[in-house]
Formats: C-alpha cells, structure tokens, sequence
C-alpha cells in the first residue's frame, strides 16, 4: 500500500509540472510519467479517476504546448494508452481522450485545434 501512494504522489507530483513555464521541465516531466505509468507499479491508475483525470487534462495540455519536443513526448504517450497491452486507463477516458484528439488537425509541425466538418 505504501508503495501505491509513493507512486500516487510521484506521479501527481510531475502533473503538477506540466504547467511549468520552463519547456525542459514540461519535457522531462512526461517522459518520467512515461516510465513510471509504462512500468507495473502504475496499475493502481486504472482505478484511481483522480489521477486518471489528471493525467489526461495534463496530456491534452501539452499536445497543444508551443514547444514540439513537449508535443512530441505527449503524441509518444497516446501512442501507447491506445495500446490494449499498456493501457492503464480506463475505456470510458480513453473515449474522451481520442474524441478530443480528434478535434486537432496534424498537416502543420504545429498542433492547431479546429473542427473538423
């Protein structure tokens, strides 16, 4: 249980910094989630929706970030929750997830949210 919450509060704490102004720590930030929630010590997160929201409001956040090295290490994140094998979210956000990347047109190098016809 122990381990849980470290994870928990590890994992909370670099959301927390994907609203840093500095891009390096946006960056560096999603990719330890990256490890961390690829890792079997994320399982808690299918059933913790707190997280789960969070982690996802983070992640559409930094698909739009003005940095593409930012952007990029988030597309690498959706590329594996949409992955059966190492999802740890739940249907229900995943869902929500693909329909509001749905909403992004990708022929720039920059994300730009319009919607689609």
């Amino acid at each position: 249980m122990a381990d849980r919450q470290v994870t928990q509060q590890t994992v909370l704490s670099h959301i927390a910094k994907l609203d840093d102004p500095d891009a390096d720590l946006r960056y560096m930030s999603l990719n330890d989630l990256y490890t961390i929630l690829t890792g079997p010590s994320s399982s808690f997160l299918s059933g913790d929706n707190r997280c789960s929201n969070k982690l996802s409001e983070g992640l559409l956040k930094a698909l739009d970030d003005q940095h593409g090295d930012v952007q990029n290490q988030a597309l690498k994140w959706y590329a594996t929750i949409a992955s059966v094998k190492h999802s740890r979210i739940d249907g229900l956000l995943m869902t929500i997830l693909v329909s509001v990347l749905s909403l992004f047109d990708f022929p720039s190098s920059r994300l730009s949210p319009s919607l689609k016809n």
